[in-house]
């Protein structure tokens, strides 16, 4: 069994993060997170977070099976060659 929610789950915030008693580098942890390669975007979307997880994870898998995609700098994941947003 898995135990992890839907992929189309929408996960809202227990808490705001502004009343927890440590901080991600001064980042609202519902709006973005800062790791070792800089800040990166965090959705809403369970679905959103796990692919993106398996794509910066395991980057040549990802490209070997999604090659019209590509990780963009803000860590999102989207059509390789379009413009954010699009």
């Amino acid at each position: 069994y898995f135990y992890n929610p839907s992929l189309d789950a929408v996960v809202d915030a227990v808490v705001d993060a502004d009343s927890l008693p440590w901080s991600r580098c001064g980042a609202r942890a519902d709006v973005s997170a800062t790791n070792s390669q800089g800040a990166h975007r965090v959705a809403a979307a369970y679905g959103i977070n796990a692919f993106k997880s398996l794509a910066r994870s395991h980057p040549r898998v990802f490209a070997r099976h999604h090659p019209d995609l590509e990780v963009r700098r803000d860590g999102s994941v989207g059509v390789r060659g379009a413009a954010a947003g699009e």
